[in-house]
């Protein structure tokens, strides 16, 4: 599951929580771009969601105006039958030098359709800060998931760091989860940007020692996760 602020939020991958890179190709007065990568393990919001089996994941993105863009990342384990793809349409603008996003996410499980879900979010980015908030409209109806993160730069590196908290209907509500990432951009003689990266996850709240009753979504709590991903 991917979630992120197009334009001016932190440019995170959070179903990994690794930092991405977007190319964009000028393709007629559309603006589009793309990315894949290969990663230990699929974290999403501080809960494994791949076992210990690594996954390939990316995305095709498109601009259609000034402001308003369409997303279609996916997710896929390289053991097991899990294959995810998230349909994002956002609009982001700014506002008194504040950056704004709002926008709806669908996600779509191929073989686990019970698990299918919407979220609608807004979010606001002032300097390399960001505040969003998504709201599940479907399948965890009135659970809200509220993320915190900043970016920047160490050194040569690209860093990064997020806090989920979690408001579920019903429960208590918690810092889920916290999140430290770090990458960097090697440019490719054939324009393709490469972009190692690890991120540390540490799972809290209610995502430490979770265990689905199907089995396959699982987290052990605190998680590394190395991954590389290539943009064009």
């Amino acid at each position: 599951m991917k979630s992120k602020l197009t334009n001016y939020a932190i440019a995170l991958t959070l179903g990994t929580g690794l930092m991405t890179v977007s190319a964009p190709a000028q393709a007629g007065e559309m603006e589009v771009s793309a990315d894949v990568g290969v990663y230990s393990s699929y974290v999403w919001r501080g809960t494994k969601y791949s076992g210990d089996a690594p996954s390939v994941q990316g995305d095709f993105g498109m601009e259609f105006t000034e402001g308003l863009s369409g997303n279609v990342w996916y997710a896929t384990n390289l053991v097991g039958n899990v294959t995810e793809f998230d349909y994002t349409l956002d609009y982001s603008g700014e506002a008194g030098g504040i950056g704004y996003s709002v926008g709806v996410i669908a996600y779509r499980f191929l073989n686990q359709k019970s698990a299918n879900t919407l979220e609608v979010y807004a979010g606001v980015s002032a300097g390399p800060a960001s505040l969003t908030v998504y709201y599940d409209t479907d399948l965890f109806k009135k659970d809200m998931y509220i993320e915190a993160g900043v970016d920047g730069e160490l050194g040569s590196f690209a860093g990064s760091a997020t806090v989920g908290y979690v408001m579920p209907d019903v429960g208590k509500s918690e810092v889920s989860n916290v999140t430290l990432g770090v990458s960097k951009d090697f440019e490719l003689n054939s324009g393709i940007i490469a972009s190692p990266s690890f991120t540390y996850v540490a799972g809290l709240g209610p995502n430490k020692g979770v265990k689905a009753a199907n089995g396959d979504t699982s987290s052990k709590g605190d998680q590394i996760v190395a991954g590389i991903n290539f943009a064009y």
